[in-house]
């Protein structure tokens, strides 16, 4: 029997069992009383056996096939190879039951070397970690859906993509930064504007919540971004003013304005943050590095919801899993409080 006449077979089951009910009700309340618990049964299933029969397979939570997710991701060595088998142990992770494929790739890899490479794996999805990677796969011309991690992207240069940025959630930042120093009132930032918008306006709206004030200033260049770096360590205010060094290196010179911005900072107290591990090591109060494990099983996850409408793009989002690495030294020199530093896993000094 098909499924549609199976289903319409039992739903009149149960409206002849009730309209058999209700005649008998007609012929004495008591006979009613006798069978309506046995009629009340035979409904009941009736109604479980049209629920499980009749409903589509996915509504039951019964899918097809996992999707067959591949990753491209550079060939590196230490200390870049260790962060990059931590991303692909939080997406194997996730992705557990698909068995995702992975391939390093050299740094001259032709792009019909990857495609031959996809089509023999059957790939339904693509994961890219780091530039070359997601440039190489681009410009292979590959139609595939696509998440991109491990790489500063913004919905500014990449509009129509899916992926994780590597510049860091706002919300996430300020909410870090007031619990080192809780008696910042003011964030300095620079940005540029082609580049970092998205950042911005989420920067904007997340401040008030930290009751904190937010004060940009764009920069096209390094040098404009060294002349505004420079006004605001010149004029910020110890203690309750802080300055937010992002990822953009268009903007931000480490060889040149970075030891001028800490050398200031050092001499008039003013608090510097940044999103280079690096820099904390030089001496800004803090900076910040990914949860790199925790980043794979996003992109994982957000591979996943991209499979399930893959015509439609997820945009790019701002990093969240992040770690903090503070410097003890700066932290004494602010006179912050240092006696949770054991929670960090990286402590400068």
């Amino acid at each position: 029997m098909a499924l549609g006449n199976f289903c319409v077979s039992i739903a009149i089951t149960v409206v002849d069992e009730n309209t058999e009910t209700f005649a008998q009700a007609s012929r004495g309340a008591r006979r009613v009383r006798r069978r309506s618990g046995r009629i009340r049964g035979i409904t009941r299933i009736a109604l479980l056996l049209v629920a499980y029969f009749c409903v589509p397979l996915t509504a039951r939570g019964v899918t097809g096939p996992p999707p067959q997710v591949c990753i491209l991701y550079p060939e590196v060595g230490e200390p870049y190879a260790r962060i990059t088998n931590e991303i692909l142990a939080g997406i194997e992770e996730r992705l557990d039951a698909s068995k995702p494929c992975t391939f390093a790739l050299p740094d001259k890899v032709g792009t019909e070397v990857v495609r031959g490479w996809l089509s023999r794996h059957s790939a339904d999805l693509v994961i890219t970690l780091g530039r070359l990677a997601t440039q190489v796969f681009e410009m292979s011309g590959s139609r595939l859906p696509h998440v991109i991690g491990a790489l500063d992207i913004s919905p500014e240069t990449r509009p129509n993509a899916s992926g994780i940025s590597l510049a860091v959630d706002p919300r996430v930042m300020f909410e870090h930064l007031k619990k080192i120093a809780p008696r910042v009132k003011r964030v300095f930032l620079v940005s540029e504007p082609g580049h970092d918008r998205w950042l911005v306006e989420h920067a904007m709206y997340e401040a008030p919540a930290y009751e904190l004030e937010l004060r940009v200033e764009p920069a096209a260049n390094a040098m404009e971004g060294a002349e505004r770096y420079g006004q605001f360590v010149r004029t910020a205010e110890p203690h309750s003013d802080a300055i937010w060094v992002t990822l953009n290196n268009a903007i931000i010179d480490d060889q040149s304005l970075l030891p001028y911005l800490i050398e200031q900072a050092w001499y008039r107290k003013i608090i510097v943050v940044s999103n280079t591990l690096e820099h904390a090591r030089w001496g800004v109060l803090f900076a910040t590095y990914p949860n790199n494990r925790a980043l794979g099983l996003r992109l994982a996850e957000m591979a996943l919801r991209l499979a399930e409408h893959p015509g439609k793009a997820l945009g790019i989002r701002p990093l969240e899993d992040i770690k903090v690495a503070p410097n003890h030294r700066i932290m004494n020199h602010l006179g912050l409080p240092v006696g949770k530093v054991g929670m960090f896993e990286i402590l400068y000094d």
